[in-house]
């Protein structure tokens, strides 16, 4: 066997299992073990337009959304030390520097 062939192999085994992981992490419902305190606090200082706000609860767990001057949304679903879902939706702008400090 060459070793192009082993070396693609062993590629292919890899993105196998990275692909994978993700599947495992939904499959339980322990969270993400994400504090939601933090993470918006982190969020906030890497940007100063985003402010959080408690929006309609969802399945009975706490729902957070903030959205920044460019229109991009952060939410945050779950128990504060058990998030289970963070999304980031950002929405593209023509103007190419706004998108890359939004990126």
């Amino acid at each position: 066997m060459s070793l192009s062939v082993i070396i693609k192999n062993i590629f292919l085994a890899v993105v196998v299992l990275i692909s994978c992981l993700p599947v495992h992490a939904q499959s339980s419902n322990a969270g993400m073990r994400l504090n939601r305190d933090v993470l918006i606090k982190k969020l906030t200082e890497a940007d100063k337009d985003l402010v959080f706000k408690q929006d309609t609860d969802i399945s009975l767990l706490p729902n957070f959304v903030a959205v920044d001057a460019n229109g991009s949304q952060a939410q945050l679903i779950g128990k504060p030390d058990e998030l289970m879902i963070v999304k980031w939706t950002y929405v593209f702008k023509p103007d190419e520097k706004v998108n890359l400090i939004e990126l």
